[in-house]
């Protein structure tokens, strides 16, 4: 369930990166501690404003998915000029307490 929130979580930052910010570089990083694994998307677009579209499902989805699993996804301005999603999961290690 990891794997595929991360997957799906980049897949639709990249989306609305291309299609709705016009970005023309996008980075996309994942890092893993003893507990988790982040994903973070940078883009140089025109950035997202909070709200601008309620109809949007798309950082609303993100958010969803990072939430189901016990993690947080948020959005704020990168520094490289446009929008920077970054999510953590929870990664459960077989064997450890409380997993059956």
């Amino acid at each position: 369930a990891v794997e595929v929130a991360a997957y799906r979580i980049a897949q639709e930052a990249i989306s609305n990166a291309t299609k709705h910010a016009f970005a023309q570089r996008i980075s996309v990083r994942l890092s893993r501690t003893d507990n988790g694994l982040t994903v973070e998307i940078d883009d140089d677009g025109i950035g997202v404003i909070a709200d601008t579209n309620p109809s949007g499902m798309g950082l609303a989805s993100m958010t969803e998915r990072a939430t189901e699993l016990g993690g947080w996804c948020s959005n704020e301005h990168s520094p490289t000029g446009g929008t920077r999603i970054k999510a953590w999961l929870p990664i459960l290690v077989e064997g450890s307490v409380g997993n059956a």
